[in-house]
């Protein structure tokens, strides 16, 4: 006995050294890289304290656009006011600043100043944090004002330039600084508590060139100064969350009028300010008129529209200043974001763990629904796919830009086809009751999952459980029908793409299901519990059935004993047998690497010639002004030095990191993946080496960057290196590198099944 006791600790401490196994539960494509050290990332806390908050912003800044009164950058400089609430003694006050130069700061608590001994920035909490030299106290009436400065951004978010083909005579096109910062871009030029719970008031005041027209989220009143600036000052909002604060700086003409004495303006090129205002007041007539928005507070006072040609987001609804791009405006999407309003706005999700909530139904208002096909949900069945509720407190910028946008059919499609079921389920007239109730309730106030379920499921237990279950737990079920003489059973499961491996099939999720369906053409409702393992419904003898197939993200219906030919049978077939799949094989063929190679060299000659005969000579200015005139980028990279390749590096930091170079946002990820034609395996390259300086990257180009790893021979180990060695950066980007490592798995155990079949 005594040598066990001996032994024993020398064998504790070797297990804890040398953990038996430890990555056993991660799917095969995520062991050996290091990949619990990303799961330590994400489980990081990076939210700000509760217990200080702001109760008003007072913002003065004055801003320079570039090419107006000679500036050559956009930038801007000014302070922030800030009066404080706090509820528990501090001595630390941390507010959210990216890129910005904080020049002084000042604490004022009553008549008395507080000192702010040290300064000092958190780049992996994006945080500026002041050091105090005593103890704030919840008696304490503190008031802080930040002296700063900063750079306006070229990748579409926070206050970035806006490029317009211009309607003058000049041939390069027009420049309008404009704001988006859904989820934290408000950071990239404002200090401040940017999360959607710290709601305060705001005061904007904008000295500008007097070529350009403000606008922001209130009335304006504009008084010239005597150096050719203007001074803009507008109302105080109601209380808004950071990302719903905007403003926008441009010469775009502008079209008003009133609508019910609300006042309704666009701004932008002719044509697309002509078809906004012909639509945009009966489109908010008919919102405000819905009977879940009956007796709740509109709170604008106007509406303005702002269109561009670059403005990636689609749409963003800024609270009287809506903003989107020239494809994105039509009465569908007019509604969309006329209901945030209400959805985010009037009431705002208390962390972006609720997101699903403010697009979920800003989706279901929509007149016309995206159309998803019967078997999409099965196609986009993901291990790495998020819950509608994803509970995380790793709350970077890119991760969570990438989440959601990323995952867009989930936070909207899929929340907005949950509820409209649970509207079927409960009836229309306690659904608008339920919704209108929630709204009035909290109005100004921030409201959650919870909170929604707990209004809609009000005296309906089995609501709950619907929501409860659709809400929280990620997936897509698998509804496998089997047919008898008399009778159906119905079978449920979570459904993967990665279910070929035993290993990894998920046995444990399971849903409570209103199950809608026909016999003989009729409709009938039962209760799909999530304990019963099958689910029987009896039909009469030689009669019809069939499940409802409209919540498609939900779940899919597959008919055991049906000819087995259509999609859902091909996409299961594909995870299980493979010999019943020939006809899409090739779906499954690894990419040939030479043939990709031979497309490069053929994509180089063609360009090569372009540039001979085109702009032979041009300097890199040159080249910039006509990329800039002529839309086209084929000029860009005309530019002899990025035959270089240290020189095309340099380019894509410029590019990528730094933002230095005057590109229209929707061109960065086609201009990234062009560099990588003229050098094969750059852009890979460039991340290897660079990571550590990249913070954030658009997601077109986390998307371009997914395509070209899975085309280049030795892609996947790039990345598997990049994460051993920088887990923080694969953290950030988790859903990039989720996304490719899955598909390789995928493609690659495919590719044996197919052969071992043949």
């Amino acid at each position: 006995s005594q040598l066990v006791w001996l032994v024993l600790p020398l064998l504790l401490s070797f297990l804890e050294a040398y953990p038996v196994d430890s990555e056993s539960d991660l799917p095969p494509y995520l062991r050996g890289i290091g990949w619990r050290k990303v799961e330590e990332e994400l489980r990081k806390e990076m939210r700000l304290v509760s217990s200080l908050r702001p109760i008003s912003y007072d913002i003065n800044l004055n801003v320079s656009v570039r090419r107006y009164k000679e500036a050559e950058r956009s930038t801007f400089e000014g302070s922030v006011e800030i009066v404080l609430n706090i509820t528990s003694p501090i001595t630390e006050i941390e507010l959210h600043s990216v890129g910005l130069n904080i020049k002084t700061v000042e604490l004022k608590r009553g008549s008395s100043n507080v000192e702010v001994q040290v300064i000092r920035y958190n780049r992996e909490r994006e945080t500026v944090i002041f050091k105090l030299s005593e103890a704030l106290l919840p008696s304490d009436e503190a008031q802080l004002k930040v002296d700063y400065n900063g750079t306006a951004v070229m990748r579409g978010v926070g206050l970035y330039e806006s490029w317009t083909e211009n309607d003058k005579t000049s041939p390069l096109p027009s420049i309008s600084l404009v704001s988006n910062c859904e989820p934290t871009g408000t950071r990239l030029w404002l200090p401040s508590f940017d999360e959607p719970d710290k709601k305060a008031t705001f005061r904007l005041r904008l000295f500008h060139p007097n070529e350009l027209t403000a606008y922001s989220n209130t009335e304006g009143e504009t008084k010239a100064l005597t150096n050719q600036l203007l001074e803009t000052t507008f109302e105080r909002t109601v209380p808004l969350p950071t990302y719903l604060v905007a403003f926008a700086l441009t010469e775009q003409h502008v079209e008003a009028s009133e609508f019910n004495g609300h006042k309704i303006r666009a701004i932008g090129k002719s044509n697309d300010r002509s078809r906004v205002m012909k639509t945009l007041g009966n489109t908010l007539n008919a919102v405000t008129n819905s009977p879940a928005f009956q007796n709740v507070t509109v709170f604008t006072k106007k509406t303005d529209w702002f269109i561009m040609e670059d403005f990636f987001s689609g749409a963003m609804e800024n609270p009287g200043l809506i903003t989107s791009n020239d494809n994105y405006y039509d009465q569908n999407i007019q509604v969309h974001e006329l209901v945030h309003m209400y959805f985010g706005n009037l009431v705002t999700l208390r962390s972006w763990e609720q997101f699903w909530v403010n697009e979920g139904f800003a989706q279901f208002f929509m007149p016309e629904q995206e159309f998803v096909h019967f078997h999409t949900g099965l196609e986009e069945a993901s291990l790495h796919a998020p819950a509608l509720h994803s509970k995380f407190t790793y709350s970077k910028s890119q991760f969570l830009m990438n989440h959601y946008f990323t995952n867009a059919m989930i936070h909207y499609t899929k929340a907005a086809q949950l509820i409209n079921l649970v509207k079927r389920f409960i009836g229309e007239e306690a659904f608008n009751k339920a919704l209108n109730r929630y709204l009035i309730d909290n109005s100004f106030g921030n409201g959650d999952s919870a909170m929604v379920i707990d209004y809609l499921s009000d005296g309906n237990p089995e609501a709950r459980k619907i929501l409860n279950d659709w809400v929280y737990q990620p997936g897509v079920a698998l509804l496998t029908v089997n047919e008898e003489k008399e009778r159906v059973i119905i079978e449920q499961r979570r459904f993967l793409k990665t279910d070929f491996n035993e290993e990894m099939r998920d046995t444990k999720t399971r849903w409570t299901i209103p199950l809608y369906y026909l016999i003989n053409g009729v409709t009938h409702m039962e209760i799909f519990p999530r304990e019963v393992e099958k689910f029987v419904v009896d039909i009469p003898k030689n009669g019809s059935f069939s499940i409802d197939r409209t919540y498609s993200l939900l779940y899919a219906v597959h008919y055991k004993n049906r000819k087995r030919d259509d999609e859902i049978s091909q996409i299961i077939a594909m995870t299980n047998n493979i010999d019943e799949i020939s006809p899409n094989k090739s779906k499954y063929e690894i990419p040939n690497h030479n043939l990709r190679t031979s497309n490069d060299r053929e994509w180089n000659e063609r360009h090569l010639t372009f540039c001979d005969s085109h702009v032979a000579n041009k300097t890199k200015e040159e080249l910039m002004d006509m990329y800039l005139v002529k839309n086209d980028i084929r000029y860009l990279l005309c530019d002899r030095a990025l035959v270089i390749k240290v020189n095309a590096k340099r380019f894509l930091h410029e590019l990528l990191v730094s933002n230095d170079l005057p590109i229209r946002n929707k061109d960065v990820d086609i201009v990234a993946k062009q560099v990588n034609n003229l050098h094969s395996g750059i852009l890979l390259e460039f991340l290897t080496e660079e990571n550590r300086n990249i913070d954030s990257l658009g997601v077109k180009v986390c998307e371009a960057i997914v395509e070209i790893s899975m085309s280049e021979d030795g892609a996947v180990e790039k990345l598997h290196n990049i994460v051993r060695v920088n887990p923080s950066f694969a953290a950030n980007f988790y859903h990039m590198f989720t996304s490719i490592f899955e598909k390789d798995y995928i493609q690659r155990e495919m590719k044996k099944r197919i052969d071992a079949s043949d």
